[in-house]
C-alpha cells in the first residue's frame, strides 16, 4: 500500500470517531435545577443566593424560568425565578418562561373532589401502594417529611439522586391511582406542557449552555425527558460544583426596588403600571403590622421604598395611590407638613380610585395619618378631628369595632409620638 493510499485507510478508520467528536462538542449541555420556593427564605443550606451561584457557576447563554410567558416582566412570580431572570437580563443572557398551567383553579376543585366517596377510597389505596413502594418509606425514615428536610438540606440533595428517586416514584404512584387529575395537580399535562416549551429553547440554542430553573418536583421528569433528545447532554449537578462565589450588583442588592423595576419588568407591555408598583412597595412599608405601628419600619426599607416611589412617578405621576404613598414616605421620614400636603390633595380624588380594596384602604387610613402628622406638628385639635372623622368613615365602611380600635386606638385621647428612641433598624 503506498503512502497515499496508507493516508486514505487512516482517514477512513478516523472519520467516525471525528464525526462523534463534532457531533459532540455541537450538543447542548443542559442543566435542570430544582428549587424549592419560598423555602428558599428559610434554609440556610439551599437559600436565594446559592440559586445566584450556581448561575455564575454554570455561567449558562439560555436561561429558563418557571415563569408563565404571559406573566413575564409584567408580575413578580417566585423569588428565585425572579432573581435568575434579573441575572439572565443583566448578564445578556436569554431568558426563557417556561412554566404553564391547567384553566380554571385546580386546587378548588381539589377541595371539592376531597368531599366524595371516590377519594377516600383512592387515598387509601394511594396509602397502601405508597407503603409497599422501596422507595417512599426508606427516604422519609431518613429524611423526614418536606417541611423538616426542606428547612436543612442542601442544595445538593434536591439536584441529587435519592431525592429525585423519590419523587419519580410518588409521582408514578399518584398517577397510577389517580390518572392525571386534580389530586396532583394535573402533573403529567403541566410537566408536558413545560418541557414542549423547554424543547422550544433548546431547539433556538443548539449547542449552547442551558440552564433550567423549575420547582425540585419537576427535576426528575424533565432529566428523563431531556436524556431522550439527541444533540443533547444532561449535566449532573454535582459536576458544577464547587460552586464559585457570586458579586452582587446593585440592583440584585435591593432586588424588588431597583434591580426588578429596572432590569426585569418591561413597562411598554404593561397595561396597569399601578398593579406593578402596589405590590413591589408593600413589602417595604406596608407588611404585617407596618401600618399600625410605623416605628418598625427598618430605614432600609424606607430607602427602598423612595427607589420604588421615583420610579413610579417617572411611569405613572398622575396615581391617587401614588400620591398617598408619598405622603406615608414623607411622614415616615418625619416631613410632616409636606405628608399632609400630599394627603389633602388625595382626598377630593378617592373615590377616583379604581381597586375598591385600595380605595377603602387609602379612605379608612389617610384621616389617622393625618392626625399623626398634625400630632407630631403640635397642632392637637386638628388630630383629634381628623381621628374622629376617620372613625366614622370606617363605621360607614361596615368594618367591626375591633378593625377600628386597631386602626386608630386611642390617638383621640392620647396623641401618637414616635417612642422616644427609634425602633428601626439603622
Amino acid at each position: 500500500m503506498n503512502n497515499i493510499n496508507k493516508t486514505l485507510a487512516l482517514i477512513a478508520l478516523m472519520l467516525p470517531s471525528i464525526f462523534v467528536s463534532s457531533c459532540k462538542s455541537r450538543n447542548s449541555q443542559v442543566l435542570v435545577i430544582g428549587t424549592i420556593h419560598q423555602r428558599h427564605q428559610i434554609n440556610k443550606n439551599y437559600s436565594y443566593a446559592h440559586i445566584l451561584q450556581i448561575l455564575n457557576t454554570f455561567d449558562p447563554d439560555i436561561i429558563c424560568v418557571e415563569i408563565r410567558p404571559e406573566e413575564f416582566r409584567k408580575k413578580l412570580y417566585l423569588k428565585e425565578m425572579d432573581l435568575a431572570a434579573i441575572y439572565g437580563l443583566e448578564h445578556g443572557k436569554k431568558v426563557y418562561p417556561i412554566d404553564w398551567w391547567t384553566e380554571g383553579n385546580f386546587r378548588e376543585e381539589r377541595e371539592k373532589y376531597m368531599e366524595t366517596s371516590e377519594y377516600a377510597k383512592k387515598n387509601s389505596v394511594l396509602g397502601t401502594l405508597f407503603d409497599k413502594s422501596k422507595i417512599i418509606p426508606t427516604f422519609k425514615r431518613n429524611f423526614g417529611e418536606w417541611k423538616e428536610f426542606s428547612r436543612i438540606q442542601d442544595y445538593s440533595f434536591f439536584n441529587g439522586k435519592e431525592y429525585n428517586s423519590f419523587k419519580n416514584e410518588a409521582y408514578r404512584i399518584s398517577h397510577e391511582v389517580y390518572g392525571d387529575h386534580c389530586m396532583n395537580g394535573y402533573w403529567q399535562t403541566r410537566n408536558l406542557n413545560m418541557f414542549s416549551r423547554i424543547k422550544t429553547a433548546i431547539d433556538e440554542n443548539q449547542g449552547k449552555k442551558i440552564i433550567i430553573l423549575t420547582g425540585a418536583d419537576h427535576k426528575y421528569f424533565f432529566d428523563k425527558e431531556l436524556e431522550k433528545l439527541l444533540a443533547t447532554d444532561v449535566v449532573d449537578f454535582a459536576d458544577n460544583l464547587p460552586l464559585a462565589p457570586f458579586t452582587y450588583s446593585d440592583e440584585m442588592m435591593i432586588y424588588y426596588a431597583k434591580g426588578l423595576i429596572n432590569h426585569y419588568f418591561d413597562f411598554s407591555s404593561i397595561g396597569d403600571i399601578e398593579s406593578v408598583f402596589r405590590p413591589l412597595l408593600t413589602p417595604f412599608v406596608h407588611g404585617p403590622g407596618m401600618d399600625f405601628n410605623p416605628e418598625t419600619i427598618p430605614e432600609i426599607n424606607i430607602d427602598a421604598a423612595k427607589i420604588i416611589l421615583d420610579k413610579w412617578k417617572e411611569k405613572q405621576p398622575d396615581s391617587i395611590l401614588l400620591e398617598y404613598e408619598i405622603g406615608w414616605y414623607h411622614f415616615l421620614t418625619f416631613d410632616n407638613a409636606r405628608a399632609l400636603q400630599y394627603y389633602k390633595r388625595v382626598i377630593p380624588r378617592i373615590d377616583n380610585i379604581d381597586s375598591e380594596f385600595y380605595r377603602n384602604f387609602v379612605k379608612g387610613s389617610i384621616y389617622r395619618n393625618m392626625g399623626f402628622c398634625y400630632d407630631l406638628l403640635g397642632e392637637r385639635e386638628k388630630a383629634v378631628k381628623a381621628y374622629i372623622f376617620g372613625e366614622r368613615i370606617l363605621e360607614q365602611l361596615e368594618k367591626p369595632e375591633k378593625h377600628i380600635r386597631a386602626v386608630y386606638g386611642d390617638y383621640k385621647h392620647k396623641p401618637f409620638q414616635w417612642p422616644e428612641k427609634d425602633n428601626r433598624d439603622k
